[in-house]
């Protein structure tokens, strides 16, 4: 591909070519003000925001310049300054003719149409409860039909117990009878009455207590939640559409196996926070921070082993699982650690931070009898005290295991039932089902900033970019088809996959955006 652009100060922004690829820094407004406000660089501690890229329309510092933007369009700020102030002027003045009395206008047409939505809302609410009540009407019809069948069983042997009483009255006062006629009757009504004694005789000798056993019994149906929930109905869900319905197409580029991390140990977790990489070694107290390159930088030992469930909170630090301690954590950047949110009495199993600063967490619940095969695991909502607001998808999940929101807050999980292969299941906020991915296998999830879902397996050496609504975009090996590498974790940064697994592996996957 040709790079014809200039860079460095005196790069003209008409040179660049808008066909090429490029890697974007995605920067939210209020971080961009931030900066500007304080004129220091975020990623960079006392580093000053002198320089501007125009390819990613953003303030930047000399590092930035030299790790990210070394082959973007960049200058010194003082050289744009004027042409932004400039821009500045004509979308406030722009901003106050046009698009204020137009968002005004909006306003109005959205709360109107909100009112609408509360009475569409409660109408479609009294249909499904109007539909649970008749589902359970014939459940109850059912119910009354194999009662009163166990009913006319039972009474069979209700009425067999009847029949040989009346037989046992009768024969206590044919065998008094019997005797008197054998002493003192005629000739022929001892033969009559004898007969009618041996009748009697041959009934009790071919009589057997067992025969008045009740053999009915009920056998319980298998309870199937999807054909309950075809049974039910379904919601059918539309979303509203965002602010920008521009997804580009993912290119990948430069892939490297790093061998720098010196790990012997299968690294169960990974993620991106900064400039840095951690990762974490399988049941160890240490965890390792790789740079954006993927050289070794340090290593942190926690004292306590934090599971596989690093994340990232909304300030910007590290966020992991005490599964023993039953604790969330988060370590600030002064290197140390605080509980941030107490689980007990279940044990969290991996966590996210919402863009709303909630938590979604896999919790397992500690079963009384200490046998992991009993215990379960549920995907629930907390605030940030740790309260429980919601349980998500509590019939939709088997035994969930990663859970992750994606940037347009659908909910994705990597579900494990028992004795199966894993599979990856979307939910929307609300907990409806929206699709489930099965074709992977998947071990890990995570999302990139347009909604894409990237998944790995340790059973193959590939990544699968999906979209947000489950279309499988590209297939990609994280390594060379003849190095053995089983995936086990994955994060992506601003324009890098990183995938970790067994024996200290680590792949690092160039990915751009066009």
């Amino acid at each position: 591909m040709s790079r014809s652009r200039r860079r460095g100060p005196a790069a003209d922004t008409r040179s660049v070519n808008s066909s090429s690829l490029s890697v974007r820094t995605e920067v939210s407004p209020v971080q961009t003000v931030a900066q500007t406000l304080t004129g220091m660089c975020s990623d960079h501690e006392l580093e000053i925001l002198n320089l501007y890229c125009r390819t990613c329309d953003q303030l930047v510092c000399t590092d930035c310049v030299l790790q990210k933007h070394k082959l973007h369009d960049w200058c010194k700020v003082k050289d744009i300054a004027d042409d932004k102030r400039a821009d500045l002027y004509s979308n406030t003045q722009k901003v106050l003719e046009k698009t204020l009395p137009k968002f005004e206008q909006t306003l109005q047409d959205v709360q109107q149409i909100s009112r609408e939505n509360q009475k569409k809302k409660k109408e479609t609410l009294q249909k499904i409860e109007d539909q649970s009540t008749a589902i359970l009407a014939c459940v109850r019809r059912i119910e009354q039909k194999l009662k009163e069948a166990v009913e006319q069983s039972f009474q069979s042997c209700l009425e067999g117990e009847r029949d040989i009483r009346e037989d046992f009255r009768n024969l206590s006062g044919l065998s008094k009878e019997c005797e008197m006629v054998s002493q003192k009757g005629s000739d022929t009504d001892a033969i009559m009455v004898n007969s009618k004694l041996e009748k009697y005789i041959r009934q009790v000798t071919d009589l057997h207590s067992d025969s008045f056993k009740c053999d009915s019994s009920f056998e319980p149906g298998t309870i199937d939640n999807e054909e309950i929930e075809k049974m039910f109905g379904r919601v059918n869900v539309v979303s509203r559409p965002g602010r920008s319905n521009y997804v580009p197409q993912v290119v990948v580029g430069e892939r490297k196996l790093l061998s720098k991390t010196t790990l012997n140990e299968d690294i169960t977790s990974i993620c991106s926070l900064g400039n840095q990489i951690w990762l974490h070694p399988r049941g160890s107290t240490e965890n390792v921070v790789l740079d954006h390159e993927g050289n070794f930088a340090t290593v942190k030992n926690f004292g306590v082993v934090v599971s596989h469930a690093f994340a990232k909170s909304l300030d910007g630090f590290l966020l992991c699982v005490d599964h023993v301690g039953k604790a969330i954590l988060k370590l600030s950047g002064d290197g140390k650690f605080s509980k941030v949110v107490n689980t007990a009495p279940m044990k969290p199993l991996s966590i996210c931070m919402t863009r709303e600063g909630q938590y979604l967490a896999c919790l397992e619940d500690s079963p009384s009898n200490g046998h992991a095969k009993t215990s379960q695991s549920r995907v629930f909502r907390l605030s940030v005290s740790g309260r429980i607001v919601q349980s998500i998808g509590t019939r939709l999940f088997k035994s969930p295991k990663k859970v992750l929101e994606n940037t347009n807050s659908d909910i994705c999980v990597i579900d494990k039932p028992q004795d199966q292969s894993s599979l990856l299941s979307v939910v929307s906020s609300a907990g409806v089902s929206m699709f489930k991915y099965t074709a992977l296998s998947p071990s890990d999830v995570c999302c990139d900033q347009y909604s894409n879902i990237i998944l790995i397996s340790h059973r193959r050496p590939d990544v699968q970019i999906l979209d947000h609504k489950g279309a499988l975009l590209q297939t990609v090996l994280a390594v060379d088809i003849d190095n053995t590498f089983s995936a086990l974790c994955v994060t992506i940064d601003n324009d890098a996959i990183w995938v970790a697994g067994t024996n200290g592996n680590v792949a690092r996957i160039e990915v751009v955006y066009n």
